[in-house]
């Protein structure tokens, strides 16, 4: 760290490391109906750290409900929205 009174030396508190979150690979199946309710397994990595509301959304809708089966797998319930039905590519 530097600030106006001079720089300190570098030790274990000053370094971090970066956390790339989650990355999905596929999501089954690929759309679903307006009225919610679909069931759709998400795999990929890192998935262990999806959490909160937001955690798993589809078409910018929060899902009904997830779990977070393992570091790999999710299983969510899709929520009923006014959009058109809800896709992932």
């Amino acid at each position: 760290m530097t600030n106006a009174t001079g720089s300190s030396g570098v030790v274990a508190a000053d370094k971090f490391t970066y956390d790339a979150g989650p990355v999905v690979a596929s999501v089954v199946p690929t759309s679903g109906k307006a009225a919610g309710g679909d069931s759709v397994t998400i795999t990929g990595t890192g998935l262990s750290s999806v959490t909160g509301v937001a955690g798993v959304t589809f078409g910018g809708a929060s899902a009904a409900s997830y779990t977070v089966n393992s570091d790999t797998q999710i299983t969510a319930v899709s929520r009923c929205t006014r959009r058109a039905r809800w896709m992932w590519s």
